[in-house]
């Protein structure tokens, strides 16, 4: 089976663009198109092998940057600000349009890594149009009663500096701070609010995404696929049940990874990248399992 590779570029209603990494199989036999949400800080290129064993299992994957960050036309500074709102209600209506228009008979799996992850729940919470499963990979809410004592403390205290340095900068440089990567303060507000509180206020948006949500009867039988990894500090089993809450769904199928599982030393938020076979196999499993539901 030979696999294309290509980039499209997409703008949002706002003028900012970014570019769709697209690896497609030829031909495909797949019904369905796997989008990946990068983590924070992680441009969308780290993702390349992954989108690439998909492929090699015959669906067609995509991966695209979060705004700020790889390909995005945007960086994060004094002047340039932005949060959770734009990458969820500006940046993935445009990502997903785009796709339709490229693949149209085909249905969308939302795949989030981490930060991705919650990006992916919070529009899933407002609309299920064309998406038919959401695969999270070491995700979770950073609200810091999901984290074991004393870590729990230390995050708290982190996420609260971490807001409190990009407002008095105006921008958060997580690369000198080895932590994410150039982030925005609106962004790191809005994960600050959500460590703190455990619910998510999109700075800057009319909608409520603690209230409840009119379609909850159809995410009640929403099909989510949970991958957690035994060794992430950064995504503990209880905070990914947090942000699994959220969705309210009945139909959660659960894999922990160990780093034996992968041939590593251990397996953490981000060592799994390193050889994603496991993880597209599972998730190509689980797609098989959905695929009477979504032709």
């Amino acid at each position: 089976m030979g696999i294309t590779q290509k980039q499209v570029e997409v703008s949002a209603i706002d003028g900012i663009s970014n570019t769709i990494t697209i690896a497609e199989p030829q031909p495909s036999s797949s019904n369905i198109v796997i989008l990946c949400l990068p983590a924070m800080g992680v441009p969308a290129e780290k993702y390349d092998a992954l989108i690439s064993s998909f492929a090699t299992l015959g669906h067609i994957a995509a991966s695209v940057d979060l705004r700020g960050v790889g390909l995005s036309s945007v960086r994060a500074s004094r002047s340039i600000d932005f949060g959770y709102r734009h990458l969820v209600e500006v940046d993935l209506p445009a990502v997903l349009n785009r796709l339709g228009d490229l693949f149209p008979d085909k249905k969308i799996v939302l795949m989030g890594h981490s930060l991705g992850g919650q990006m992916a729940t919070l529009y899933l919470t407002q609309t299920l149009k064309n998406i038919h499963g959401l695969v999270l990979v070491a995700s979770c809410s950073v609200y810091y009663r999901g984290w074991p004592m004393p870590r729990r403390w230390l995050l708290l205290f982190f996420t609260q500096i971490a807001a409190l340095i990009a407002r008095v900068v105006g921008y958060f440089p997580g690369r000198k701070l080895g932590f994410g990567g150039l982030e925005a303060r609106t962004v790191m507000s809005d994960w600050a609010y959500n460590a703190r509180t455990g619910k998510y206020r999109l700075n800057g948006s009319n909608i409520d995404y603690q209230a409840s949500q009119k379609h909850s009867l159809e995410l009640a039988k929403f099909p989510v696929l949970n991958i957690t990894f035994a060794d992430d500090k950064f995504a503990p089993s209880t905070a990914s049940e947090y942000l699994l809450s959220k969705l309210n769904s009945s139909n959660v199928s659960r894999r922990l990874i160990n780093g034996e599982d992968l041939g590593l030393a251990s397996a953490d938020h981000f060592n799994w990248l390193k050889k994603p076979y496991l993880v597209s196999d599972t998730v190509n499993l689980w797609v098989k399992m959905l695929t009477p539901a979504i032709k």
